[in-house]
């Protein structure tokens, strides 16, 4: 992991905090993750412009609904799932928190 990229809300932060020191990976904000500030199709349009290797940590319904497009149909998306968007904008894999 290159990099992870969060929302400013404090919960994110602090997930994305845990996560940078398990793998290393600096942290940056983006208010585009905030709750609210994005649709899910502006998410994963975020994600390919970030690139492979970065992590994004924001908020349901807008990563839901990134995940749910990546997939190509609804998904359960409960607090702390972990997911995995290829390059393509397809869903890899997903571990539901």
């Amino acid at each position: 992991m290159d990099r992870i990229v969060t929302s400013p809300f404090r919960r994110a932060v602090e997930t994305a905090t845990l996560l940078a020191e398990i793998t290393g990976a600096p942290i940056e904000e983006d208010p585009a993750l905030a709750s609210g500030a994005s649709t899910g199709t502006q998410l994963l349009a975020l994600a390919r412009r970030l690139g492979p290797g970065t992590a994004l940590v924001g908020h349901n319904p807008e990563l839901g609904e990134a995940i749910a497009l990546a997939a190509g149909h609804e998904v359960e998306v409960p607090p702390g799932t972990i997911a995995a968007v290829s390059p393509r904008g397809r869903l890899t894999w997903m571990v539901k928190g």
